[in-house]
């Protein structure tokens, strides 16, 4: 592994001007209120059908609707630009308003160091895998972000075109820092996407990210601190952010690689004005990697992964311009989604980076950054041993351990 500095990172990846991100173009919002996206999605609930076969059962189902059950403090926090109604009645009920709640004794930052160090400490506690730093980088913050209605739920919405209201995106320069944490997703039950058993890892991941967030966003505060709360993708691109906090590199999948974790984490991000010193981006041969692979692109059902070599060409308005990567066509993938009424993630799954923290694995990930030219190698490899198979769950209820799954941290 190598560490870049900034000015590298930017060499690698930008190459011309970025413009901010307007929220009302992200693809679970756009085909919300555009006509053109919305007419060719052909079901909206995502409430996949209980069914007898494996994977999609009553009790499957019921796991993963109840792994999400944490995801609603993403609406209690009361450090959001845009307040949900639930958030500002909650605000109100505890006698909050906002960022100008009552003061504690304020911190001496002075040693920024210790600082960083006591952040990332709590933010393990709270059940974070993978904790990073980065100077605020107002590219990567929305334009405009979408003033939340009473009950909006993003995945599971009416057949109605609805008009929603898009706001301009601001924030103080006095919030300088990104703290920007990532939540590993279950490897064994990642086995079983597509089905609603493997959706579960990404439900649960959401889940432990909204508590992870909670508990770190008022622990920075009694320190007498502000923050932002970014968490579940809002008003940020969580991607770049994470690459120059140094917790990964992206994909070709459009995805962050983690080094301990591949692309199967859930990430997070948190703005603060307290002082922090800053990671550097890393660099362990995923661009080279992803250029001799095209894994997740030949198994994608829906071909919204490019082939190829990277690019700053974009597909659709629901991506960001002015940077080199391979670009995911959103439309293609929602359309998808909308079409089987089932959540995918095998971009995730296929993944050779995709693996357990073991030994053997650690190894593998040393050569693939040490020895690039044997690329081709470790890919064949791979798919030889038979990794991103989907698994059958007939007899998942039977065979199940979790207590040696990555359980939700409470």
């Amino acid at each position: 592994m190598k560490e870049q500095t900034l000015e590298e990172w930017e060499e690698k990846y930008i190459v011309d001007d970025v413009k901010r991100f307007d929220e009302k173009y992200q693809m679970f919002l756009r085909c919300m209120w555009d006509a053109e996206i919305h007419k060719q999605l052909e079901d909206w609930s995502f409430r996949e059908r209980v069914e007898e076969e494996g994977g999609y059962t009553l009790e499957d189902r019921a796991l993963n609707n109840a792994s999400g059950g944490a995801i609603i403090l993403q609406n209690l926090g009361f450090d959001k630009p845009y307040l949900t109604q639930l958030g500002y009645m909650f605000n109100q009920m505890i006698g909050k308003k906002g960022s100008g709640s009552r003061r504690r004794t304020k911190m001496d930052a002075g040693d920024s160091a210790r600082t960083t160090n006591v952040v990332k400490k709590a933010a393990t506690w709270f059940g974070a895998d993978l904790v990073g730093v980065c100077k605020m980088d107002k590219r990567w913050l929305y334009s405009h972000c979408v003033d939340p209605s009473p009950g909006m739920n993003l995945m599971r919405i009416s057949s109605d075109l609805i008009d929603l209201e898009s706001k301009p995106l601001e924030l103080s320069e006095d919030y300088q820092y990104a703290i920007v944490t990532a939540n590993e997703m279950d490897y064994e039950l990642m086995k079983y996407v597509p089905s609603t058993l493997g959706g579960t890892a990404t439900t649960d991941g959401y889940s432990r990210i909204a508590l992870t967030n909670h508990y770190l966003t008022a622990f920075i505060k009694n320190l007498g601190y502000d923050v932002i709360d970014c968490s579940i993708n809002q008003f940020v691109l969580n991607v770049p952010m994470a690459m120059q906090a140094g917790l990964g590199d992206i994909a070709r999948n459009g995805l962050l690689v983690t080094r301990k974790y591949g692309c199967r984490v859930r990430l997070n991000v948190l703005f603060t004005n307290l002082p922090l010193v800053p990671d550097k981006p890393i660099e362990f041969g995923v661009t080279e990697f992803c250029k001799s692979c095209e894994f997740c692109a030949n198994k994608c059902p829906s071909q919204a992964i490019c082939y190829g070599e990277r690019t700053s060409e974009v597909p659709t308005e629901s991506n960001v311009g002015g940077v080199l990567k391979w670009p995911v066509d959103g439309i293609k993938c929602r359309k998808y989604w909308g079409t089987v009424n089932k959540m995918c993630a095998l971009c995730i799954t296929v993944c050779p980076f995709n693996k357990p923290d073991t030994a053997f694995h650690r190894f593998v990930r040393w050569c693939t950054d040490h020895a690039r030219w044997a690329d081709p190698l470790y890919i064949k490899a791979d798919q030889w041993m038979g990794y991103g198979k989907p698994k059958k769950a007939d007899n998942f209820w039977e065979e199940w351990q979790p207590e040696k799954s990555r359980r939700m941290k409470v």
